[in-house]
């Protein structure tokens, strides 16, 4: 599952180096940022490459508001073009997506993300008419941002908010890397007893999901949010 931030436009709050890190392990597919320029310009800016992620961060302005998205691919192939945010409402917003749209129908080589994008209408996002259709066609969150540095956040709820009012997060994937765990049938730990392979699991809901290693449990991310 991707990892999408939201930052509004009063706050100066930045990933650390190590929070960045963090992101990138867990999502490592690409990274893309919108945000303000000091002229008033909505820009965004993509990579494919880790060690550019500092720099395009360093770049947006302390008190701009923004948007980061860091990718874990699904649907469309992995490149530049496929990474967040995406162009919408004629270029006056940008979106970004974390989650995961199986019913959607996809563009071309697209991602679900951009095609549910292309086909909204209108000229500014409906958060709760984007949620009903988010319901529909999988689950996830979009965050938008607007050339007039507005932000908008469909599902907000589903996320949390890691500095109230100023910083949004769609998951928690800044302070952890989770443990992704593959179909029991093809999954490996380590070796055990004999040389078997033990799996991993939820000890919550046993879960094969991305799990997170928390206070010594192994914990998925529907049961991590839960505890929060």
């Amino acid at each position: 599952m991707c990892l999408l931030i939201a930052k509004l436009s009063h706050s100066i709050w930045k990933p650390s180096i190590v929070e960045q890190s963090n992101a990138w392990e867990s999502n490592p597919h690409g990274f893309g940022a919108a945000w303000i320029t000091r002229k008033g310009e909505l820009v965004y800016q993509k990579t494919l490459i880790q060690k550019q992620v500092a720099g395009i961060i360093k770049s947006i302005p302390k008190d701009s508001p923004c948007l980061l998205h860091w990718r874990f691919a699904t649907h469309g192939v992995k490149t530049i073009e496929n990474c967040h945010p995406f162009p919408c409402f004629g270029g006056n917003w940008v979106g970004a997506h974390n989650g995961v749209l199986h019913h959607q129908q996809c563009i071309g080589n697209k991602t679900d993300s951009e095609s549910f994008l292309i086909f909204l209408e209108g000229s500014e996002p409906n958060t709760d008419d984007i949620e009903q259709r988010v319901d529909v066609l999988g689950y996830g969150k979009f965050a938008f941002l607007s050339n007039k540095g507005e932000v908008r956040i469909a599902n907000e709820d589903d996320g949390s908010w890691r500095i109230e009012r100023e910083v949004w997060q769609s998951n928690s994937g800044l302070d952890s890397i989770p443990w992704y765990s593959m179909p029991a049938s093809q999954m490996r730990s380590g070796f055990g007893l004999r040389n078997r392979w033990q799996s991993l699991v939820c000890d919550y809901c046993s879960s094969h999901a991305p799990l997170w290693s928390m206070n010594d449990e192994m914990i998925c991310e529907d049961c991590k949010g839960g505890m929060q």
